[in-house]
């Protein structure tokens, strides 16, 4: 495995994705991590794999640990944001349901379509309005993640923790949509020097709500999540010699820039 900080492998497109410490020393037993959604499998047992080697693409050379799960059709699907253009496939039992796809409303928009196709049987589908939570601090996050923009791009830095307390840097980067804006979500990790690695473990959604007001909703390791921030101390910038200048606490050591 790379050095540093924590490592995920296996791209979004399949369902499943583990991660893992990025460094361990050698003949020492560590952790992984196994998540999974937008599983389309039925009820039952589900079997896979996971390869862990020291560098991409040798295929399970160095290790093969094989694992097994029983899904079973409990009405308990967990909470997914649906970002624009969202794809989802989904098996139901008999009796089954999925109530806890939603789509964070925008001002912006006057209107949402969405197409489903059903096959091997009949489902009903509906939507339901409802208010979004009062913005507050977050248990999840503590504070929104800072937003910048540069050009035509935006960029996102997330500075968080695993849940045994690890620290860990997300990034998302892509082009401003004033609408809805969703980029994909990085997990970076750092050597000493520079960034070790970077891995897509998610993908961001930021809906603004307002001038003063935007719901930040996320997909990280097989899990969803959304929050409601709104701006404290909103002001012109501070001004320095005159000038009016922006101190966004976004700044880095001239002898390590991460390059």
């Amino acid at each position: 495995m790379a050095p540093g900080g924590t490592t995920s492998c296996a791209p979004l497109v399949t369902p499943y994705l583990v991660t893992g410490p990025g460094h361990v020393p050698a003949q020492t037993g560590f952790p992984l991590r196994l998540d999974w959604s937008n599983l389309a499998s039925p009820s039952g047992r589900n079997y896979g794999a996971i390869m862990v080697d020291g560098a991409a693409g040798l295929n399970g050379q160095t290790a093969l640990v094989p694992f097994a799960f029983t899904r079973n059709g409990t009405n308990n699907d967990v909470a997914d944001a649906l970002e624009p253009d969202a794809t989802r496939s989904i098996v139901l039992d008999p009796g089954e349901s999925s109530r806890h796809m939603f789509v964070d409303g925008s001002p912006n928009y006057m209107s949402y379509m969405v197409n489903t196709t059903i096959s091997g049987g009949s489902a009903s589908f509906y939507a339901a309005r409802t208010q979004p939570p009062a913005a507050s601090a977050s248990a999840q996050i503590a504070a929104a993640p800072p937003v910048s923009e540069a050009g035509t791009t935006r960029a996102l830095s997330w500075y968080t923790y695993l849940e045994d307390g690890t620290p860990v840097w997300y990034q998302a980067q892509g082009p401003i949509d004033p609408l809805v804006w969703t980029a994909p979500l990085l997990r970076v990790n750092w050597d000493g020097a520079k960034v070790n690695t970077r891995a897509m473990v998610g993908n961001v959604v930021v809906t603004p709500l307002g001038n003063d007001e935007l719901m930040f909703s996320w997909h990280l390791d097989g899990q969803s999540g959304s929050e409601r921030f709104a701006r404290l101390g909103a002001g012109p910038c501070p001004s320095i010699n005159g000038t009016p200048t922006n101190f966004n606490g976004a700044w880095y050591a001239p002898t390590q820039s991460g390059y």
